[in-house]
């Protein structure tokens, strides 16, 4: 399948199908792991080589009107950490969707990231089935951190650049390699204080596994053991979806737009949508509580 065309001045989600609606485009950009609004408001031409793969796998998602899709050279022009978190999510969507991917490659690390159903090495001519598997497993180092590591994400945070000085930070890591950034504040009420998410960035090589998710859920359960409600607000779409999914989290509000009076959320264009009326979703932790943990971590002292 020719992989599709792209303008040079147009912002990516501007540049897709007239028909398919924004909804569609939004959902399949977090689906390959491109989940961040200011990368969708930037042209093709200045993206990243990973970055590009992605939007290509996303059109082919949502432009696609066959059940089958076949990509030829399949993650060939990546670095591989990108190429197996993209295969990973790719996978997920392709299912989801019930339709078919025939993914020609000469890699064999994304093998078990696409855990394909079919596999025919044309080197040894042989024609295999690959029961169904979970992805190859990765393991995370999360420590506390001050404020200054926020500089290595600063740039990947959907909204602001900016980080409050008070707040409590940790860092996850792979092979001491940093890839997740949490920083949390307290959250002061009358009746109901207690803590909140104030900031998550999952660095962009590594966004499509699920991993800021896992990490996320693992930072409120230590707070959960203060006894004190831990909450998150947020305008970003790919963590909104999967905050509604989890079993570890409540919604306290069905997610709304806010900001710019009058409208509603039959915008068409997602620079309206992130100028002027910003989709808010609010969320408490109501998962299991790791008191051992938060002492380690001097949440609890």
């Amino acid at each position: 399948m020719t992989l599709p065309k792209w303008s040079n001045d147009a912002a990516i989600v501007d540049d897709f199908a007239i028909d398919v609606s924004i909804k569609n485009i939004t959902a399949a950009l977090s689906a390959v792991g491109l989940s961040s609004p200011p990368t969708w408001l930037k042209s093709y031409c200045v993206l990243s080589t990973g970055e590009k793969f992605r939007c290509d796998c996303a059109r082919l998602l949502v432009e696609n009107g066959n059940r089958i899709i076949v990509i030829d050279e399949f993650t060939s022009v990546v670095d591989r950490q990108v190429a197996c978190a993209t295969s990973h999510a790719l996978q997920k969507s392709i299912r989801a969707q019930k339709k078919q991917l025939v993914a020609v490659t000469c890699h064999y690390d994304v093998e078990p990231w696409l855990n394909p159903d079919w596999v025919y090495d044309m080197q040894t001519a042989t024609f295999t089935r690959r029961e169904l598997q979970r992805r190859p497993p990765i393991e995370i180092e999360i420590e506390r951190c001050d404020t200054t590591a926020w500089r290595v994400f600063k740039a990947h945070h959907y909204l602001s650049s900016d980080i409050h000085q008070a707040a409590t930070c940790f860092i996850a890591s792979v092979n001491r390699e940093p890839i997740i950034f949490v920083a949390v504040l307290p959250f002061p009420h009358p009746v109901a204080s207690g803590w909140r998410t104030h900031r998550v960035v999952t660095l962009p090589d590594w966004q499509g596994l699920g991993l800021g998710m896992t990490v996320h859920d693992y930072i409120a359960s230590l707070y959960a053991a203060k006894r004190k409600p831990y909450s998150i607000v947020t305008t970003l779409p790919s963590l909104i979806y999967a905050l509604a999914k989890s079993q570890n989290w409540n919604m306290v509000s069905t997610p709304k737009f806010h900001g710019a009076p009058g409208k509603t959320s039959s915008l068409k264009s997602i620079k309206k949508t992130i100028a002027l009326d910003r989709l808010v979703g609010s969320f408490r932790y109501t998962g299991e509580s790791r008191e051992t943990d938060a002492i380690a971590f001097g949440v609890i002292k």
